[in-house]
């Protein structure tokens, strides 16, 4: 009896302590937050033959607390009588967390679409040797091609819902074997408006 009280005793202490942890580790707080979020994106754009602003606005939804889905839609300047516009959808990841900032990566597929007064806009090789006929006056052409964008940046928490990113990205413009990159530099503001706590 005295043996079986005491295994009995020790069966409950070792109950007590496998389960004690447990119970902590429900009751931490929240390690992240799920949800959407809507940034504004300012900046510059560098090609080979030009260097002007862009602006863009994205929407993101935060499906972990290190992952979030993106889609985007971007308008650039290219100089006189040109502009373009280019959408796409990605994925960033936070690669780590130190305090309210974190380091994050980002790749992004979509289409580039510019248009060009080919008389008067300064025009790449990549579009120039598109043009295929003889120029007349205010001929406009445009163009739209698959992109490709890679991203880095700083993500810091400056409230319980903003969020400032400095960003350099640089976009790979393809067809038929030739392209132009853009370099893109710029700062988003971001503000998340919907919360879903994700448990450790």
């Amino acid at each position: 009896m005295t043996c079986t009280a005491r295994t009995c005793g020790l069966a409950v202490a070792l109950c007590v302590a496998l389960i004690t942890p447990a119970a902590a580790q429900n009751d931490r707080p929240p390690s992240g937050e799920r949800g959407t979020e809507l940034d504004g994106l300012v900046g510059a754009a560098a090609t080979d033959t030009h260097t002007g602003p862009f602006a863009a606005g994205i929407a993101a939804w935060r499906l972990t607390s290190a992952v979030r889905a993106e889609a985007r839609g971007a308008w650039f300047a290219r100089g006189p009588g040109a502009a373009a516009f280019a959408a796409d959808i990605g994925a960033v990841v936070n690669v780590v967390r130190l305090g309210n900032a974190s380091p994050y990566i980002g790749a992004a597929v979509g289409l580039y679409r510019a248009s060009f007064d080919a008389t008067t806009s300064a025009m790449s090789p990549f579009y120039r040797q598109r043009l295929g006929q003889t120029l007349t006056t205010s001929q406009e052409r445009a163009f739209t091609d698959p992109a490709f964008r890679l991203s880095a940046g700083v993500d810091w928490r400056v409230g319980a819902r903003l969020s400032l990113r400095p960003e350099a990205s640089a976009m790979f413009v393809r067809r038929n074997g030739h392209g132009e990159t853009l370099g893109l530099f710029g700062l988003r503001v971001g503000y998340r408006f919907e919360d879903r706590p994700v448990t450790p």
